[in-house]
């Protein structure tokens, strides 16, 4: 009978002693758990936050993107309204270099735009990484209290079987634990050695129960901050040339609305001065359509022939509109004469008085301007200074003829 009582004592000292150390080291392993289980939940809301900042940003530069995309068509529109308006304008080179500086800063914009949109695409990437990563700590973190919950159910089940044996033990052998363990101290030491081999098997299982524990977060967690610093040095580099080049443009647009002002200005006065002598009376003005956008208006003829009406260029005859845009061209050359002049047959529609005056405005500019006239007009043929004409004496072949008309006798 005692030895059946030593027996259970040994038994029942085994198993307290296992769960002592068993109970002891889950302590140890929930507290490390709960360090780690705060330390993730930590960063996991640093990543939340990380993640939040994140969509703002690619919000925020798709919006950019999109306002670039619609400048540089505003730009585009801009070079091609320059392009027609450069021979209207004085200092043509240096308009020309104007204009190919604001090709080069659309050029400049479009690549920023692409690296803009490069960049988008790479915190994307980063975003996606940041949202995995706060999925896997979100799982680790549910099953490090799952594993909590059922390991504090086993201790409670162990402690309540521990309790009820010892009452056993006193109630139906009448034997204290400490005398029942001095009986057979010595005889079982192999068994406990067994049972103390059990024990730390099965509380490796439990650890394996918790599952995986990322021991690399923390290095992970500050690679991805560091590259998340340098996007943002990125991002904000860009902005910054993004900036510069739209203030390099805002400059170009005011000196360009400048520019054409002044010119239209003068070349306005110089048509409202030259149209009476074309006509033989009248007048006339050129108007903006649209005073407030400069580098978009149209410009618009109003004329008042001698014994007309005040009346628009399309309400005017043939000869009219072509007399109209003569004066119009004189008046440029009066602004900002060039080296020579190609006209094919403008005064066509003119009659013979009308024929006179344009003759005699070409030889008025004859010293700045060379002017080279295709025309079937005598009134023409008779004030240039040499006249060339191309006839067919024989059938297939063509002859050119020059005369010079540079004094009286030949004119």
């Amino acid at each position: 009978m005692q030895k059946v009582i030593a027996d259970k004592l040994v038994s029942q000292k085994s198993k307290m002693e296992s769960l002592k150390r068993e109970i002891t080291q889950f302590d140890n392993d929930r507290q490390h758990l709960q360090a780690e289980l705060a330390d993730n939940s930590s960063k996991l809301a640093v990543a939340n936050n990380k993640c939040a900042n994140l969509q703002e940003q690619i919000k925020q530069n798709q919006e950019q993107a999109l306002l670039v995309e619609k400048q540089l068509q505003s730009l585009a529109i801009k070079m091609h309204d320059l392009d027609a308006k450069k021979n209207n304008t004085q200092n043509e080179e240096t308009l020309n270099q104007k204009i190919a500086m604001k090709k080069s800063s659309q050029e400049k914009l479009t690549a920023d735009l692409t690296e803009l949109n490069t960049q988008l695409g790479k915190i994307d990437a980063e975003l996606n990484q940041l949202e995995s990563r706060a999925s896997r700590d979100y799982e680790l973190r549910k099953n490090l209290a799952d594993n909590h919950k059922k390991l504090s159910i086993d201790i409670t089940k162990l402690s309540d079987s521990i309790r009820h044996k010892l009452d056993i033990l006193s109630q139906d052998y009448d034997i204290s634990y400490e005398a029942a363990l001095d009986m057979v101290e010595g005889e079982h030491n192999l068994q406990k050695q067994q049972d103390l081999a059990k024990d730390v098997k099965l509380h490796k299982m439990s650890i394996a129960e918790i599952g995986p524990v990322n021991l690399n977060a923390i290095d992970e967690y500050q690679e991805v901050k560091t590259r998340y610093d340098f996007l943002s040095e990125q991002q904000n580099d860009l902005l910054s040339a993004r900036k510069n080049i739209e203030v390099s443009m805002s400059k170009l647009d005011n000196e360009v609305k400048k520019r054409f002002e002044d010119t239209f200005l003068k070349i306005a006065q110089k048509f409202k001065t030259i149209f009476p002598i074309m006509f033989g009376g009248g007048h006339a003005q050129l108007m903006m359509v649209d005073p407030k956008n400069i580098l978009e208006t149209g410009i618009e003829i109003v004329a008042q022939p001698p014994g007309k009406k005040l009346q628009s260029l399309s309400l005017l005859s043939g000869g009219e509109r072509a007399l109209t845009a003569i004066t119009l061209l004189f008046a440029m050359l009066e602004v900002s004469p060039v080296p020579f002049c190609i006209l094919d047959e403008v005064e066509a529609a003119l009659d013979e008085a009308n024929v006179v005056r344009f003759a005699d405005f070409l030889n008025k500019y004859e010293l700045k301007t060379q002017f080279i006239v295709i025309t079937h007009r005598r009134g023409t043929m008779k004030k240039v200074n040499n006249l060339y004409g191309v006839v067919m004496q024989e059938s297939g072949v063509s002859q050119v003829l020059s005369v010079s008309l540079t004094d009286d006798q030949n004119r």
